[in-house]
Parts: C-alpha cells; sequence; structure tokens
C-alpha cells in the first residue's frame, strides 16, 4: 500500500501518512493511487499541523493581558487556527470520499 507514498516525507509526516492510509485509502476502495496521492499527502500534512496546534492548547485557549483598560481574557491564536485546520480537514477528506 506505501508504494505510493511520497519519498520527501519528514518522519512525523511519514508516521502520520501511514497512520490515515488504512482506514481511509484501504486497498478495495483505491483512494490510494496516484490521481489522489497529493490531496492525501495534503490531508496527512494538515493533520499533523492540527496535532500540534491542540498540543500547544491543551493548557488552556485563553491567556490573561493586562492593557490599560485592565485585565483582559483573550483566545490564544491557535484555537482560531485549529478552528481553519478542522475545516481543511474537513474539506480534504471530502476531495477523498
Amino acid at each position: 500500500m506505501f508504494e505510493t507514498e511520497p519519498d520527501d516525507l519528514g518522519a512525523d509526516l511519514r508516521a502520520v501518512f501511514r497512520r490515515l492510509a488504512l482506514p481511509l485509502c484501504h486497498p478495495t476502495r483505491d483512494r490510494l493511487n496516484p490521481a489522489n496521492i497529493f490531496m492525501f499527502t495534503q490531508l496527512a500534512r494538515v493533520v499533523l499541523r492540527h496535532e500540534k496546534l491542540l498540543v500547544a492548547i491543551e493548557d488552556g485557549e485563553t491567556y490573561a493581558s493586562k492593557t490599560r483598560d485592565g485585565a483582559q481574557e483573550k483566545a490564544k491564536p491557535e484555537v482560531a487556527q485549529v478552528n481553519e485546520t478542522f475545516r481543511q480537514i474537513r474539506a480534504l477528506a471530502g476531495e477523498l470520499a
């Protein structure tokens, strides 16, 4: 199944690629073929980024900031990035459906 795996994947990306390959691209469905390999690789990249962002917000989605108006609680930028990467995952997974 991994004969279509790109050679230039880093170790982390290769692990995500292989983890997703079996359930999403089972050989009987023939989704992991040369025509879909680019989109599948992009999906693996976005999943890896999403997982790294989730680690960044494990300790909370907000931070305290002291401004001239007093203390404020603000959302971490990673929260918006998690939402965006999730939308990208859904769109890319839809391409493989």
